[in-house]
């Protein structure tokens, strides 16, 4: 009786360990895929950073100019914001136009 118990139990113990083992190699082998899939990404992002790196050291720098002459600045300054009063004063003659418009549309709807 004890003989058979303990053939179950050990054969058990051999199906169990197999079993983990299965496991633990089908754990390995998928780690390992992407390990190798990590290494595809990561040499392509090593490429692009290089590719990066490269165009920003073709790429002048950009630096502000600020050892030109105050009068040219000042006169640009000037010239911008004309522009911008300009356009201000255009933006309201169009608005008030829209305005007079819907008014307009309003008082001869308001009657029907």
């Amino acid at each position: 009786m004890f003989t058979v118990l303990w053939w179950v139990l050990g054969v058990g113990a051999v199906v169990v360990l197999a079993l983990v083992l299965l496991r633990l190699w089908r754990s390995g082998t998928a780690l390992l895929r992407a390990l190798g899939e990590a290494s595809v990404v990561l040499d392509r992002f090593d490429a692009a950073l290089r590719a990066a790196q490269a165009a920003r050291a073709e790429r002048p720098d950009i630096v502000p100019q600020l050892d030109d002459d105050l009068a040219d600045l000042r006169a640009e300054v000037a010239r911008l914001r004309v522009e911008r009063l300009v356009r201000r004063y255009e933006r309201r003659t169009s608005h008030e136009a829209t305005y007079r418009r819907w008014a307009a549309f309003n008082r001869v709807h308001a009657r029907d």
